[in-house]
């Protein structure tokens, strides 16, 4: 697919995957411009965006109003919209009038389950996806999991370092804290040597989550980062390790960029996820799947290696074939 003369608006979270992606438009022979999903990055406005959306109605309606104003003119042939928590109705209706022949598509990688925000949006876009394969059956949208940059499958092609046997790296959140702590302690008794990265947005979240949701009682703030791993260090840390944890979220069942990450990256993956059963990449040999109540870990997992799977579901798990899916129909 050629996007010769094609403009883009990408309104998503503003990072290394935005930039992807404007990226692979560009090469493709487009043009993207980027913005920001949500009007602050800031955690009293991630809080009231997802519980209490109408006290900051007015500030955030006003923050896309700008974009709509900033972008008129342009003439959009795609808005490719990704995750939106915070998008409003009018911000979409205004899209639509202000650019005459617009396709608007809408990418969801968190569940419905998880966050009701997208909901009342949906019969606007001319094409929604989903990561999340029961959002998918319930609300009639198309399926397409998640995707992996070009540096992870730089990675594949690295000899292996195998520095550390077990690798977490995340944000925390639900009961993963729970999850890591006795990862951490089997992985000790086991003589195995780790690298734990446990991220927390802020100090708020992390008094939130001690005090008020009861998951992080009797941790230590000292326990967390308050800023993210860097994305070279955090490929680094990677190319370095044999396995690779990941929990997913309670309220979804769609597979975390993490995971997909790790397919690109040909490590292998303790999850907890069961729903990974289902997807053309399952491998026992190289993926290992934990209840979080009863982790149990086989040597045979442990000793055996990574074995490579057909070169095409590598290739359709990519940023660049992702992008070319939700396209799709609309170019």
């Amino acid at each position: 697919m050629e996007l010769n003369g094609k403009k883009i608006m990408v309104v998503a979270p503003l990072g290394a995957y935005s930039e992807a992606i404007r990226n692979i438009i560009e090469q493709m022979g487009g043009e993207a411009h980027c913005f920001e999903e949500r009007p602050s990055l800031g955690f009293w406005v991630k809080f009231f965006i997802r519980y209490f959306p109408y006290l900051i109605r007015k500030w955030t309606q006003d923050y896309f109003d700008e974009i709509v104003v900033k972008t008129k003119g342009q003439n959009y042939d795609i808005i490719l919209l990704i995750r939106g928590e915070a998008i409003t109705q009018k911000f979409i209706v205004d899209l639509k009038s202000t650019h005459k022949n617009v396709k608007i598509v809408y990418y969801l990688w968190d569940s419905l389950n998880h966050t009701k925000g997208p909901l009342d949006k949906l019969h606007l876009c001319d094409k929604v996806l989903s990561f999340d394969k029961i959002d998918c059956e319930q609300y009639k949208l198309e399926f397409k999991p998640l995707f992996y940059l070009k540096e992870y499958a730089e990675i594949s092609r690295l000899n292996k370092n195998n520095q550390y046997e077990f690798t977490f790296v995340g944000t925390i959140h639900s009961d993963r804290y729970k999850f890591i702590k006795e990862f951490r302690s089997i992985a000790q008794k086991r003589n195995k040597k780790v690298f734990f990265f446990q991220f927390l947005t802020s100090r708020i979240a992390f008094y939130k989550m001690k005090y008020f949701d009861g998951v992080l009682t009797k941790a230590k703030l000292s326990e967390f980062s308050l800023k993210p791993l860097a994305k070279a260090d955090v490929l680094d840390v990677i190319a370095k390790s044999n396995i690779v944890i990941d929990a997913q979220h309670p309220a979804q069942t769609g597979l975390t960029m993490r995971t997909i990450e790790m397919l690109g990256a040909k490590r292998k993956l303790i999850t907890t996820n069961s729903d990974i059963k289902t997807y053309d990449f399952y491998n026992p040999a190289n993926i290992m799947i934990v209840d979080k109540d009863s982790i149990i870990i086989s040597d045979q997992f442990l000793d055996s290696d990574y074995e490579d799977i057909d070169c095409k579901v590598y290739e359709s798990y990519r940023i660049d074939n992702w992008l070319l899916t939700l396209l799709k129909g609309v170019i």
